[in-house]
Protein backbone atom coordinates (compact mmCIF):
# COMPACT_ATOMS: atom_id res chain seq x y z
CA UNK A 1 0.00 0.00 0.00
CA UNK A 2 1.11 3.70 -1.09
CA UNK A 3 0.34 6.87 -0.27
CA UNK A 4 0.41 9.32 -3.05
CA UNK A 5 0.32 13.16 -3.61
CA UNK A 6 -0.27 13.94 -6.99
CA UNK A 7 2.19 16.09 -8.90
CA UNK A 8 -0.13 18.84 -10.39
CA UNK A 9 -0.48 19.47 -5.85
CA UNK A 10 3.24 20.81 -6.13
CA UNK A 11 2.97 22.74 -8.75
CA UNK A 12 -0.23 24.88 -7.27
CA UNK A 13 1.57 24.79 -3.53
CA UNK A 14 5.85 24.99 -4.44
CA UNK A 15 7.10 23.61 -1.14
CA UNK A 16 4.38 22.04 -0.18
CA UNK A 17 5.11 18.77 2.30
CA UNK A 18 2.88 15.70 3.60
CA UNK A 19 4.26 14.27 6.82
CA UNK A 20 3.56 10.20 6.89
CA UNK A 21 3.21 8.45 10.19
CA UNK A 22 1.93 4.63 9.93
CA UNK A 23 1.63 2.68 13.16
CA UNK A 24 0.99 -0.54 12.72
CA UNK A 25 -0.09 -3.89 15.37
CA UNK A 26 -1.54 -1.27 17.22
CA UNK A 27 -2.32 -2.90 20.88
CA UNK A 28 -4.59 -1.53 23.57
CA UNK A 29 -3.39 2.32 24.52
CA UNK A 30 -0.68 2.44 27.86
CA UNK A 31 -2.58 4.90 30.39
CA UNK A 32 -4.66 6.52 28.44
CA UNK A 33 -4.91 8.92 31.45
CA UNK A 34 -1.84 10.09 30.71
CA UNK A 35 -3.02 10.75 26.93
CA UNK A 36 -5.97 12.54 28.35
CA UNK A 37 -3.65 15.06 30.54
CA UNK A 38 -1.60 15.46 27.09
CA UNK A 39 -4.53 16.93 25.38
CA UNK A 40 -6.13 18.95 27.98
CA UNK A 41 -2.32 20.57 28.20
CA UNK A 42 -2.22 21.25 24.59
CA UNK A 43 -5.77 22.90 25.25
CA UNK A 44 -4.48 25.13 27.94
CA UNK A 45 -1.11 26.26 26.54
CA UNK A 46 -3.06 27.21 23.46
CA UNK A 47 -5.05 29.18 25.42
CA UNK A 48 -2.47 30.92 27.11
CA UNK A 49 -0.26 31.44 24.38
CA UNK A 50 -2.76 32.96 21.66
CA UNK A 51 -4.13 36.21 24.35
CA UNK A 52 -7.45 36.80 22.47
CA UNK A 53 -5.63 36.34 19.16
CA UNK A 54 -8.71 35.42 16.58
CA UNK A 55 -7.73 31.28 14.96
CA UNK A 56 -7.83 32.07 11.45
CA UNK A 57 -5.09 35.25 12.15
CA UNK A 58 -2.47 32.51 13.81
CA UNK A 59 0.59 32.18 11.26
CA UNK A 60 0.57 28.34 10.85
CA UNK A 61 -3.66 29.00 10.28
CA UNK A 62 -4.06 31.82 8.24
CA UNK A 63 -2.38 29.98 5.49
CA UNK A 64 -5.05 27.24 5.16
CA UNK A 65 -7.58 30.45 4.90
CA UNK A 66 -5.76 31.44 1.81
CA UNK A 67 -5.34 28.32 0.60
CA UNK A 68 -9.21 27.44 0.66
CA UNK A 69 -9.88 30.85 -0.33
CA UNK A 70 -7.76 30.09 -4.09
CA UNK A 71 -9.72 26.98 -3.82
CA UNK A 72 -13.38 29.01 -3.71
CA UNK A 73 -14.03 27.98 -0.05
CA UNK A 74 -15.21 30.66 1.79
CA UNK A 75 -13.22 30.20 5.52
CA UNK A 76 -16.28 30.63 7.46
CA UNK A 77 -18.02 27.93 5.88
CA UNK A 78 -14.99 25.54 5.78
CA UNK A 79 -12.66 26.02 8.31
CA UNK A 80 -9.37 23.73 8.16
CA UNK A 81 -9.12 20.92 10.88
CA UNK A 82 -6.76 22.87 12.52
CA UNK A 83 -9.07 25.93 12.63
CA UNK A 84 -12.09 24.01 13.87
CA UNK A 85 -9.78 22.44 16.63
CA UNK A 86 -7.96 25.15 17.60
CA UNK A 87 -11.33 27.28 18.18
CA UNK A 88 -12.87 24.34 20.17
CA UNK A 89 -10.39 24.24 22.32
CA UNK A 90 -10.02 28.48 22.83
CA UNK A 91 -13.55 28.49 23.64
CA UNK A 92 -13.00 26.74 26.89
CA UNK A 93 -16.04 23.87 26.40
CA UNK A 94 -12.89 21.39 25.50
CA UNK A 95 -12.45 18.25 23.53
CA UNK A 96 -14.59 15.50 23.48
CA UNK A 97 -12.19 12.16 24.07
CA UNK A 98 -13.52 10.09 21.43
CA UNK A 99 -10.74 7.31 21.51
CA UNK A 100 -7.28 7.47 23.25
CA UNK A 101 -5.69 7.40 19.51
CA UNK A 102 -7.79 10.12 18.21
CA UNK A 103 -6.88 11.94 21.87
CA UNK A 104 -3.16 11.78 20.65
CA UNK A 105 -2.85 12.99 17.36
CA UNK A 106 -5.55 15.93 18.46
CA UNK A 107 -3.24 17.01 20.90
CA UNK A 108 0.03 17.07 18.75
CA UNK A 109 -1.77 18.79 16.41
CA UNK A 110 -3.21 21.39 18.43
CA UNK A 111 0.61 21.72 19.93
CA UNK A 112 2.26 22.25 16.47
CA UNK A 113 -0.74 24.34 14.89
CA UNK A 114 -0.84 21.67 12.26
CA UNK A 115 -3.67 19.73 10.63
CA UNK A 116 -3.36 15.92 11.55
CA UNK A 117 -5.74 13.48 10.95
CA UNK A 118 -5.94 9.41 11.73
CA UNK A 119 -6.99 6.76 9.25
CA UNK A 120 -7.84 3.04 9.81
CA UNK A 121 -6.00 1.18 7.27
CA UNK A 122 -7.59 -1.77 7.53
CA UNK A 123 -10.28 0.04 5.65
CA UNK A 124 -8.82 1.06 2.94
CA UNK A 125 -9.35 -0.17 -0.72
CA UNK A 126 -6.05 0.12 -2.47
CA UNK A 127 -3.63 3.03 -2.34
CA UNK A 128 -4.20 6.45 -0.55
CA UNK A 129 -4.13 9.52 -2.87
CA UNK A 130 -4.07 13.08 -2.33
CA UNK A 131 -5.20 15.17 -5.32
CA UNK A 132 -8.23 16.28 -7.30
CA UNK A 133 -11.51 14.76 -7.35
CA UNK A 134 -12.73 13.59 -11.41
CA UNK A 135 -16.45 13.99 -9.94
CA UNK A 136 -18.50 11.37 -9.28
CA UNK A 137 -17.02 9.95 -6.10
CA UNK A 138 -18.88 9.18 -3.09
CA UNK A 139 -18.36 10.87 0.19
CA UNK A 140 -20.15 9.73 3.49
CA UNK A 141 -19.60 12.36 6.91
CA UNK A 142 -18.32 10.85 9.81
CA UNK A 143 -21.51 9.37 11.72
CA UNK A 144 -23.97 10.48 8.89
CA UNK A 145 -26.05 7.73 7.00
CA UNK A 146 -26.01 10.22 3.76
CA UNK A 147 -23.51 9.55 0.78
CA UNK A 148 -23.01 12.22 -1.40
CA UNK A 149 -21.44 12.32 -4.85
CA UNK A 150 -18.67 14.96 -5.07
CA UNK A 151 -17.58 17.19 -7.79
CA UNK A 152 -14.53 17.47 -9.75
CA UNK A 153 -11.54 19.77 -8.95
CA UNK A 154 -11.97 19.02 -5.11
CA UNK A 155 -8.33 18.11 -3.42
CA UNK A 156 -9.06 15.24 -1.43
CA UNK A 157 -7.32 12.14 0.42
CA UNK A 158 -8.85 9.53 -1.57
CA UNK A 159 -8.26 5.88 -1.90
CA UNK A 160 -9.62 3.32 -5.08
CA UNK A 161 -13.27 3.75 -3.91
CA UNK A 162 -14.23 6.90 -1.63
CA UNK A 163 -13.12 10.11 -0.17
CA UNK A 164 -11.02 10.19 2.97
CA UNK A 165 -11.41 13.75 4.01
CA UNK A 166 -13.00 16.09 1.73
CA UNK A 167 -11.67 19.81 1.13
CA UNK A 168 -7.84 18.49 2.21
CA UNK A 169 -8.54 19.38 5.63
CA UNK A 170 -11.78 19.88 5.99
CA UNK A 171 -13.86 16.70 7.12
CA UNK A 172 -13.00 12.81 7.36
CA UNK A 173 -15.17 10.41 6.17
CA UNK A 174 -16.77 7.19 8.10
CA UNK A 175 -15.66 4.56 6.69
CA UNK A 176 -11.81 4.64 7.87
CA UNK A 177 -12.36 6.72 11.28
CA UNK A 178 -10.81 5.70 14.11
CA UNK A 179 -12.17 2.72 16.38
CA UNK A 180 -11.60 0.15 19.07
CA UNK A 181 -10.97 -2.43 16.28
CA UNK A 182 -8.11 0.04 14.45
CA UNK A 183 -4.79 -2.08 14.66
CA UNK A 184 -2.91 -0.26 11.79
CA UNK A 185 -3.37 3.67 11.02
CA UNK A 186 -2.04 6.18 9.03
CA UNK A 187 -1.60 9.65 10.35
CA UNK A 188 -1.25 12.51 8.01
CA UNK A 189 0.64 15.48 8.64
CA UNK A 190 -0.30 18.63 6.33
CA UNK A 191 2.70 20.92 5.79
CA UNK A 192 2.02 24.18 3.32
CA UNK A 193 5.02 25.86 2.64
CA UNK A 194 4.33 28.73 5.25
CA UNK A 195 4.68 25.92 7.96
CA UNK A 196 8.06 24.42 6.75
CA UNK A 197 9.16 21.18 6.51
CA UNK A 198 11.65 21.64 9.68
CA UNK A 199 8.19 21.40 11.66
CA UNK A 200 6.19 18.57 9.61
CA UNK A 201 9.27 16.56 10.28
CA UNK A 202 9.41 17.17 14.21
CA UNK A 203 5.62 16.60 14.64
CA UNK A 204 5.89 13.30 12.79
CA UNK A 205 8.96 12.36 15.04
CA UNK A 206 7.06 12.68 17.80
CA UNK A 207 3.88 11.30 16.55
CA UNK A 208 5.89 7.89 15.98
CA UNK A 209 7.38 7.73 18.81
CA UNK A 210 4.31 7.87 20.69
CA UNK A 211 2.19 5.41 19.05
CA UNK A 212 5.59 3.26 20.11
CA UNK A 213 5.29 4.64 23.97
CA UNK A 214 1.26 4.48 24.07
CA UNK A 215 0.48 1.75 21.63
CA UNK A 216 3.23 -0.55 21.05
CA UNK A 217 3.08 -0.07 17.59
CA UNK A 218 5.70 -0.61 14.99
CA UNK A 219 6.15 2.44 13.33
CA UNK A 220 7.03 4.07 9.53
CA UNK A 221 8.13 7.69 9.22
CA UNK A 222 8.10 9.24 5.83
CA UNK A 223 7.13 12.61 3.89
CA UNK A 224 5.61 13.21 0.38
CA UNK A 225 7.15 15.89 -1.63
CA UNK A 226 7.54 17.43 -4.82
CA UNK A 227 10.85 14.89 -4.79
CA UNK A 228 9.22 12.05 -4.09
CA UNK A 229 5.63 12.12 -3.90
CA UNK A 230 5.21 8.51 -2.97
CA UNK A 231 5.49 7.28 0.13
CA UNK A 232 5.47 3.40 1.25
CA UNK A 233 2.80 2.66 4.15
CA UNK A 234 3.85 -1.32 4.62
CA UNK A 235 1.68 -3.68 5.93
Amino acid sequence: MRFVVERSLFQHFPGLAIGVVVGHNLGPADNPERIAALLAGAEGQLRQDWSGRPPQQHPRIAPWRRVFQELGLPGTRYPSSIEALARRALSGKGLPRIHPLVDLYNALSLAYQIPMGGHDLGTIAGDIRLGWTRGGEPFQEMFSEQVEAVAPGEVAYLDDQDILTRHWVWRQGHKDRITPATRSVFVPIDGLPEIGRAAVDAAAAEMAGQLQAFFGATVRVGCATEEQPVVELGG
